[in-house]
Formats: structure tokens, C-alpha cells, sequence
């Protein structure tokens, strides 16, 4: 974990290498003061104590801070043992925990989503209904110094299987078994494994792994990455998302103890709004933490090209992010406390009663196929999983959805929810488009120059669509 180790008189008297981050507290009681905060270089680092916001930025531009007119003090928060401390595990120790679980359950499947940096495997665990109704992630520590994020995701998985195996709580096995039945759930705990090794917040090429993803990326943020997917994890995370489709999820982080919904950049609601709250709602009424709220997340503050965005953006994936301690790595007594305060939480969150879920289909040959699921109410468009399988929680229906794939008619069906209970998802088979002879124009890509092509009318918007 990063944090500013130095001892200091006075605001502004610090003295740190100068590419090295630090993270102070700093009084940003508005908009104004939060974005200037950006513009000098500092990110959110988790924390927020009355109008005082935790940043992670350069030493060296500390003084900027004074010239600003903002005020700061230094993190108190002691720096923490390392992630091999009691109670945690480092990279290593993760994996065979992982791997004594998959020993303990046949049926628990143990994925290398890829591999970080510096070539340790990002390894989740998957375990739920052969073809799942609503299909669940969870992530931990995306930001290596956040270890209880992580710990409370492995937890997560250590009390799925005691109530697997008859040693639980009967109201937990039943919660469950419900669960495992109808959806299926694959938890990472170590997105981040050479941050965690490093004890730092950043990947090893020091990036902000969670200000690394496509949709809505700025250059702006700190540590944002070259580009947008420019790191080997995010890379990984948009690989596995897109192949599994997932529905709905938690992203794991700590230096605070709250729930967030997207948007994260910007406070216009989603389409989801009233949804995603009810979702929050449901997991902090179950917890048992201390001073546990919800918020939207840009309304708590204004991040770009995070995880719970690219999700809903990308596919309309209600992904949430989850601060599980005021303290990013705890002392193990204060650890085992806050994730046994979560962990009813995590159940009722994961247990949502009722889906909207539909399947669809090749109409001749019967195979599933991508395609992108609107719903008529709001237009705004999810995605299918390659399998052609659309989950995720839902209000009670009935919903009339547009579905539409490449080379197919576009079917407008009306889908009743379905409840804990399960059911099979509706069938949407979609009949093939005839095939179209595409006779050259001269509209032609042109091959030198800056690559640009030419039309021979005038447009205002181009679709390039794959043939088929």
C-alpha cells in the first residue's frame, strides 16, 4: 500500500521522490474543488470523511495543492503488513486457496481469465446451473493496497461451500442452493495480483487498473493508462466478460463502506435507476456494517473509464462497486468482523428473485447466437453471451424487447420475469435474413492517404456492418 509515510509539520513542507504517489486527505467541499484536484494530477484513492476527500497523486505536486488554496493533511492510516500478514494471502497463496476449493467440489471450475503484467494468472472460480437463468461476478481488489476486497470475495466463496457441504447456517444453505439452482456465480479475487505484490494500488505498470476500461475513458484521470484497454488485465476483464455474459455483479474495493451504482461519470441516471437502487437497498438492509450506505456513484464522486461503466455501457450489465472497509487492509480481528458483516449482504445482493431472461436462437438450426436485447420501455440495448443467453435482475414484467443479431430479422417478442424458482428463459428464434448480392460502387476504401473513404452521396452517419 502506498501511502504518505512522512512525518509533516505543516501543509505543504513534504519532501517524497518525486515519482513516487503519496495520498492525503484534501478539504474539496464542491464540484469546483474536486475538479481542480483532477486537473492537478491527483485521482481518487477511497475515502471520503465529510468534506475531506482521500487523493493518490505526485509528491511533486503537493505544493500545487497550496498554490490552489486547497487544504491538506496527511493519511493517518498506518501502512499495513503485507498481503501474507494473518488473514490475508498474497498472490501465491490466493491460487491454492483457490485450488483447495476446486479439490474440495468437483463442480467448481477454476478459470485463468489471463494473465496480469507480469504474467500471474487472474484466476476466478465459476460454480452454479449448467445453463443459469442470470450468470454473477465478483471481483476483488482491482487496486492492490485494498485487500479486504479481496479476502472478502474469497469468503464468499469459502461459505458457498460449507453450505455446500451441510456445515452452514440452514437459513444460509437454503440461500444458497436457491442460488445454485437457478444462476451461476464466479468470483476473482486477485484482479490485481501485482499490485497486491507490490503492496500498491497500481498494476506493474503503474496504471489505475479501474480507470483503464473503454467506455468514457479520459486521458485526464490519474494513472488512466496510455490508452484505454492499454493494460493486460482490463484487456483480460473485457475478453472473459464478453464470452460469459454476465448479468450482474460486485466490484470489490475498500477505504470506505458503501454500495454504488453507475453511471460513475456523470449524475444523469441510467434507465436502471429506481432497479439499481432497489439492488443497493436490498444488500445494505441485510448487512451488518456499521455506518453502511448507498450511493450513485458519480453523486459520491466523478470517475471515467471504471468497470461498473464499461458493464452497463458495453451490455447493460448492472455492476456495482462495493467499499468493504473504512480501512483498506484491516488488522485480521477487525478484517474477520467486516466480512462476516458482509456477507449476508453479498447473499441477499446475489439472490435478487426476479429476472428477465430469454434465450435466442438460429430458427433452422436451433444453435444459439449472439445479439443485442433492447427493451422497448427505455431503448436502451444489452447483449447476449456467445451462447445467445441474455440474464440479468429485473423489475416484475412483463418487457417487450427488440432482439436483433446480423443477418436476421429482428423479432419483437413480450417477456414475462422469471422468479426464484427458475423456469426455462424464453426462446427467441430469429430467422435468417436472404442473402444479398453487394455490387461494387464507387465507394470505394481508398489506399493511400489517411485511410478515409469516399461516398457518392452525402451522409451524416456511416455503419459499417460484417456480411452474414
Amino acid at each position: 500500500m502506498l501511502l504518505l509515510a512522512l512525518i509533516l509539520a505543516r501543509p505543504g513542507s513534504a519532501e517524497a521522490a518525486p515519482g513516487r504517489p503519496v495520498q492525503v486527505w484534501v478539504r474539496a467541499p464542491d464540484a469546483a474543488a474536486r475538479d481542480a484536484l483532477r486537473a492537478l494530477g491527483f485521482g481518487f484513492a477511497e475515502g471520503v470523511r465529510g468534506d475531506e476527500l482521500r487523493v493518490d497523486g505526485p509528491a511533486s505536486a503537493l505544493a500545487d495543492l497550496d498554490r490552489a488554496g486547497l487544504a491538506w493533511r496527511p493519511v493517518e492510516e498506518p501502512v499495513p503488513a503485507p498481503p501474507s500478514a494473518e488473514g490475508y494471502h498474497d498472490p501465491e497463496a490466493m491460487i491454492d486457496a483457490l485450488g483447495d476449493l476446486a479439490d474440495r467440489d468437483p463442480d467448481l471450475r477454476l478459470v485463468e481469465v489471463g494473465r496480469s503484467g507480469e504474467g500471474r494468472p487472474l484466476l476466478a472460480a465459476c460454480l452454479g446451473a449448467a445453463e443459469p437463468v442470470v450468470r454473477w461476478r465478483i471481483v476483488g481488489a482491482h487496486h492492490g493496497d485494498e485487500l479486504s476486497s479481496a479476502e472478502l470475495a474469497l469468503a464468499v466463496l469459502d461459505e458457498l461451500e460449507a453450505a455446500r457441504a451441510g456445515e452452514a447456517d440452514p437459513e444460509v444453505e437454503a440461500a444458497w442452493a436457491a442460488l445454485l439452482a437457478r444462476d451461476a456465480l464466479c468470483v476473482l479475487p486477485h484482479f490485481n495480483p501485482d499490485g497486491v505484490a507490490a503492496g500498491t494500488r497500481y498494476d506493474a505498470a503503474g496504471v489505475d487498473l479501474n480507470r483503464n476500461y473503454g467506455y468514457r475513458w479520459s486521458a485526464s484521470e490519474y494513472r488512466a493508462g496510455e490508452a484505454p484497454w492499454s493494460e493486460a488485465e482490463t484487456r483480460a476483464m473485457r475478453a472473459w466478460s464478453t464470452w460469459t455474459g454476465f448479468g450482474a455483479g460486485l466490484s470489490m474495493h475498500s477505504g470506505a463502506t458503501n454500495l454504488g451504482w453507475p453511471w460513475n461519470y456523470t449524475t444523469e441516471p441510467t434507465p436502471d435507476d429506481a432497479l439499481l437502487e432497489a439492488m443497493a437497498l436490498r444488500y445494505a438492509d441485510a448487512a451488518e456494517v456499521d455506518g453502511f450506505w448507498i450511493t450513485n456513484g458519480a453523486a459520491w464522486y466523478r470517475t471515467w473509464g471504471d468497470l461498473n461503466d464499461w458493464s452497463y455501457g458495453a451490455g447493460r450489465v448492472l455492476d456495482f462497486t462495493l467499499e468493504v472497509s473504512e480501512v483498506k487492509t484491516p488488522d485480521a480481528d477487525e478484517l474477520a468482523a467486516a466480512i462476516a458483516g458482509h456477507l449476508p449482504g453479498v447473499r441477499a445482493f446475489l439472490t435478487w428473485p426476479d429476472a428477465l431472461a430469454l434465450r435466442v436462437v438460429d430458427a433452422t438450426s436451433g444453435r444459439g447466437i449472439p445479439a443485442t436485447v433492447t427493451l422497448l420501455a427505455d431503448g436502451w440495448a444489452g447483449a447476449t453471451g456467445p451462447d445467445g443467453r441474455f440474464g440479468r435482475p429485473a423489475e416484475p414484467g412483463p418487457w417487450t424487447v427488440a432482439v436483433a443479431a446480423p443477418g436476421y430479422a429482428a423479432a419483437t417478442p413480450t417477456v414475462d420475469t422469471l422468479d426464484e424458482k427458475g423456469g426455462e428463459p424464453v426462446e427467441v428464434a430469429l430467422e435468417r435474413e436472404a442473402l444479398r448480392y453487394l455490387r461494387p460502387e464507387p465507394a470505394i476504401l481508398s489506399r493511400g492517404g489517411e485511410g478515409g473513404f469516399r461516398l457518392p452521396v452525402e451522409a451524416e452517419a456511416v455503419t459499417l456492418v460484417r456480411p452474414g
